[in-house]
């Protein structure tokens, strides 16, 4: 069942990216500035979400963060890695290593999406802009990293709804959220490390 799902929300973002157009500069301006104000405006945010990654397949979990510089993606399913942001160090456990690598949050491009503000003239590089009837598409790089995304806003309401990350091999990871909630209520001790 899952894998169903996850095959209809692959084929559904397939068909809005390859149906989606360039936008005018009036309009580029309009929605980089909705999309700083959604971050801007986001103190929390919990989410499920399914992952679709071009190597490793399918996975499923969590999302969670709080600002600032705090963040859990708790993975469930098919494995239970979780990767934390504690306010100051980016930690991912591997469960089927039993391995703990911890970095510092600023060498991390998550880093400018978990601060108070994100000024995205200033933090990325925007490649392009795109948009259909119900959706919103930003392919951009943020500074000084070479890895590219692509963020994905739902119209009405303005929300964000997917990501996808590629690498410099040109591989790729989808995560798409679901049961989105903005007000979700969270402590430090959410984003500790077990």
């Amino acid at each position: 069942m899952l894998r169903k799902h996850v095959i209809l929300i692959a084929l559904s973002a397939y068909c809005l990216v390859a149906h989606s157009n360039l936008i005018s500069p009036e309009e580029q301006k309009f929605y980089i500035s909705e999309i700083e104000s959604f971050f801007y405006g986001i103190n929390s945010m919990k989410s499920h979400f399914i992952e679709i990654n071009s190597k490793k397949g399918i996975a499923s979990g969590v999302f969670m963060i709080m600002k600032p510089y705090m963040m859990k993606v708790e993975y469930r399913s098919p494995h239970k890695n979780v990767i934390v942001a504690d306010g100051k160090n980016l930690y991912h456990r591997n469960s089927q290593l039993n391995e703990l690598s911890k970095y510092d949050i600023t060498s991390s491009p998550i880093a400018a999406i978990l601060s108070k503000t994100i000024n995205l003239k200033k933090d990325s590089i925007i490649k392009s802009i795109k948009q259909d009837s119900a959706r919103v598409w930003i392919s951009l790089t943020l500074k000084p990293y070479p890895t590219s995304i692509v963020l994905v806003f739902t119209k009405n309401p303005f929300c964000l709804s997917q990501w996808i990350i590629i690498n410099g091999r040109n591989e790729t990871t989808e995560v798409t959220l679901q049961n989105i909630d903005l007000k979700a209520q969270f402590t430090p001790a959410d984003f500790k490390i077990q």
